[in-house]
């Protein structure tokens, strides 16, 4: 009945010492914002994104201080609310006087550090005129067009969701939207355009579920521990028999 209730004692104890509690997943977020990094077609640095607006009444809900292109018109009609925070980006610098919108092209960057094991990851996105993701350098997928317009005002009236979850990695991810505006035919202007005429911008939002790494070693990492508990109890057990 002792050698019984000693092997009890030494379950128990590695029961204690060596169980470990499932890691509950956490969630990043991220969203269009003036936190972007910018950079132009040569990959020359432009700052940082600012947000622009077609005019004051769309899109809905502009942000205080968004820039204005002073566009004659609506659009920009994207349902946002699945993606919290994101708001219409565009480079800075830019505003409806600006020339050379027809084709204008902008990549906005941003790091996102997973501090565990990735398990699932989307974005949407929405674009005036044409858009690319890509995740660690891999090219995830496009929305829009700069050669068939009604392909981009689908694009810059309903969000694509994308997966990225076989791009990403434990550590270190680099999110980049590569954002191009339509030619000036587009709005019907044969040749080059200023913002007013011909608007850009690029809109997108997501999250990333991952597994934090364990904060307690599994069980096999501690056979001193348990054999040292056998031998003392095993002691222990000797002495009160003698």
């Amino acid at each position: 009945m002792r050698t019984i209730k000693l092997a009890a004692a030494v379950s128990t104890a590695m029961i204690i010492f060596g169980t470990v509690s499932a890691a509950k997943a956490s969630s990043l977020g991220f969203a269009s914002d003036t936190s972007w990094g910018v950079t132009d077609a040569d990959a020359v640095s432009q700052g940082n994104a600012q947000y622009v607006c077609l005019n004051s009444s769309s899109p809905l809900n502009c942000p205080f201080g968004a820039t204005s292109y002073s566009y004659v018109g609506d659009g920009w009609s994207a349902d946002l609310s699945s993606i919290a925070g994101a708001n219409w980006i565009w480079a800075p610098g830019i505003d409806g006087t600006t020339p050379t919108a027809s084709l204008a092209q902008y990549t906005f960057s941003q790091e996102l550090n997973l501090p565990g094991s990735p398990i699932l990851g989307s974005i949407s996105i929405a674009a005036d005129d044409f858009a690319e993701v890509f995740v660690n350098n891999n090219l995830v997928g496009s929305w829009g067009s700069i050669s068939d317009a009604s392909q981009s005002t689908q694009a810059q009236s309903f969000l694509k969701t994308f997966s990225i979850t076989p791009f990403l990695v434990t550590g270190k991810n680099i999110i980049q939207v590569v954002a191009q505006n339509g030619p000036g035919v587009f709005a019907g202007i044969p040749g080059d355009t200023n913002y007013e005429q011909n608007p850009a911008g690029v809109v997108f939002g997501g999250s990333v579920t991952y597994e934090p790494p364990t904060s307690v070693p599994e069980p096999t990492t501690y056979p001193g521990i348990f054999l040292g508990l056998a031998i003392f109890l095993k002691l222990k057990w000797h002495k009160r028999n003698l």
